[in-house]
């Protein structure tokens, strides 16, 4: 599922193999997606982990970032204005600390 520019896995199957790994039955109760550039024969571990600009690695580096400031998960927050409209800046504030974070 998606929308817009979001992009969701729908597995993260370690290869391409029958039902992305979900399930060795013929038919399963909801499809994976099996066909198109979102289908799990390119959405899936072994195809994204050389790519350092894949959903996977991103969502990783997001994985690490949250572990090391702990303030993202608490206090508050704000979206920053910026000059541009492609740019995203985040502040936190918590545990004593503020974080920016840009994307």
């Amino acid at each position: 599922m998606g929308s817009g520019n979001c992009r969701l896995f729908t597995h993260s199957g370690r290869e391409a193999e029958p039902n992305a790994g979900f399930s060795t039955a013929d038919l399963t109760v909801r499809p994976v997606i099996d066909s198109g550039a979102y289908s799990y024969y390119h959405l899936n571990v072994v195809a994204q982990q050389p790519d350092s600009n894949s959903l996977l690695n991103w969502t990783i580096r997001m994985i690490q970032l949250r572990k090391a400031c702990p303030e993202i998960g608490h206090g508050n927050w704000q979206i920053l204005e910026t000059s541009s409209e492609n740019v995203l800046i985040m502040q936190y504030e918590g545990l004593g600390k503020i974080t920016g974070i840009g994307a």
